[in-house]
């Protein structure tokens, strides 16, 4: 998502407008988060208070002190009560905005835990990210870490589009499993570039295929790219894979090279559990347990060296390489007859060093953007020479990745 952001209230009387880019995105388990959200914790969105707009209506205000003690003026719908958003005493410049109010949630991914000591007992905390016992004193690794992470998820569409030959192919293994009659509706998750998800579209003349992502970039290049005109069965979202809101409308779930980059797969599982009608078939390759064993540790090696172990503090690693046996406790509670569910190696290949340099550029963000621009093609020439130090090209110039996939097809009663 891009600016600007959009939200309101829940009885809609109330209208704003964010013009500027989040600064960071945290939850807060204080006592006063926790009865301002009738809930077990409440989030923030810091922006620019300069950015924040309203629209429409005229929010009420109060003044408080936070569990620090310092001032806060809350505003809220005077009709509905909905509490839109804090402007701290503390700093002037800034407006933490309540995200829940903003129209578009699908993209919000916290960056830490606030006030964890008054948690609730049940809240499971994260413990890859920042996690503060009370109010940090400083909030610049809030900001970094959620500045990185939001480049990382920056996609160049154009050059996927020229390094995911793989994908492809994988893609189109799992397809040649089906039995596709030409007229059932398809949900590609994660589509990409588009290239998969209009591959479906050709194959299903009388069908209907909807390609969703969560990367604003990907959905513009892929609806640009395959006009309707073109292909009148097609129809590209911009949805996180962790909020599907269709109710019983597909004949084929279908996921490639996507979840591997999601944290909650539960939540995905329940809503393709909604979105196939009965009878219907979730179909996933997506990187498992193994995958990619020596990239993963040729970047710990590098990351841990200098000059860049300086601009790799707090990372986590953002991929979730699940194993079958955690997949299979999760397709029976969202309701999933299981008939394959394997993790499957696989040998991915490259052309030459300039091939494996595309590929981690192209898909590895969340490492080469921790980099500053104007040293990220050195990083990544490092790791690649690094690399092939340890896994030398073959005798046709190639390059190979050990890779591992988690196959999955299940059925919806």
């Amino acid at each position: 998502m891009t600016a600007p952001y959009t939200g309101g209230c829940q009885c809609k009387q109330i209208r704003y407008e964010i013009r500027a880019e989040p600064l960071t995105l945290y939850v807060c388990h204080c006592l006063e988060c926790q009865k301002q959200s009738s809930s077990a914790f409440g989030m923030s969105m810091p922006v620019s208070r300069d950015a924040v707009v309203i629209l429409q209506g005229q929010p009420k205000q109060w003044q408080r002190s936070s569990e620090s003690g310092r001032g806060v003026s809350c505003w809220f719908c005077g009709e509905c009560g909905t509490r839109l958003f804090h402007n701290p005493a503390r700093n002037s410049n800034i407006t933490n905005i309540k995200p829940g109010t903003l129209d578009d949630t699908s993209w919000l991914k916290p960056v830490g835990n606030l006030w964890t000591r008054s948690a609730q007992k049940w809240v499971i905390l994260n413990e890859q990210l920042l996690n503060y016992e009370a109010q940090p004193s400083d909030f610049t690794q809030l900001f970094e870490q959620f500045q990185s992470e939001q480049n990382c998820m920056m996609w160049n569409p154009e050059d996927y589009a020229k390094n995911s030959d793989a994908q492809l192919k994988w893609a189109r293994e799992l397809r040649a499993k089906l039995d596709l009659q030409g007229n059932e509706s398809v949900l590609d998750v994660g589509c990409g570039d588009g290239k998969i998800t209009a591959d479906f579209a050709v194959a299903l003349p009388r069908g209907k295929v909807v390609g969703v992502d969560s990367s604003t970039q990907m959905i513009d290049y892929a609806t640009r790219t395959y006009a309707d005109t073109k292909y009148p069965n097609l129809s590209f979202a911009c949805i996180d894979a962790r909020s599907l809101e269709f109710d019983d409308e597909f004949n084929l779930v279908f996921s490639n090279a996507t979840l591997h980059w999601v944290d909650n797969h539960q939540a995905f599982l329940q809503g393709v559990s909604r979105a196939l009608r009965s009878g219907g078939r979730l179909i996933v390759g997506c990187g498992g347990k193994g995958c990619a064993v020596d990239v993963l540790q040729v970047f710990s090696e590098l990351v841990a060296s200098k000059p860049w172990s300086d601009r790799f503090d707090n990372f986590y690693n953002p991929y979730y390489f699940y194993s079958d046996e955690e997949y299979a406790v999760w397709l029976e509670e969202s309701g999933f007859k299981v008939e394959q569910l394997a993790l499957v190696p696989k040998d991915m290949t490259h052309h030459g060093k300039e091939g494996l340099a595309g590929w981690i550029r192209t898909t590895w963000m969340p490492f080469t953007h921790r980099v500053p621009e104007n040293e990220r093609e050195y990083f990544i020439s490092s790791f690649v020479d690094t690399y092939l130090e340890q896994i030398p090209l073959d005798k046709d110039g190639l390059a190979h990745v050990r890779m591992v996939r988690l196959e999955v097809n299940a059925l919806k009663p």
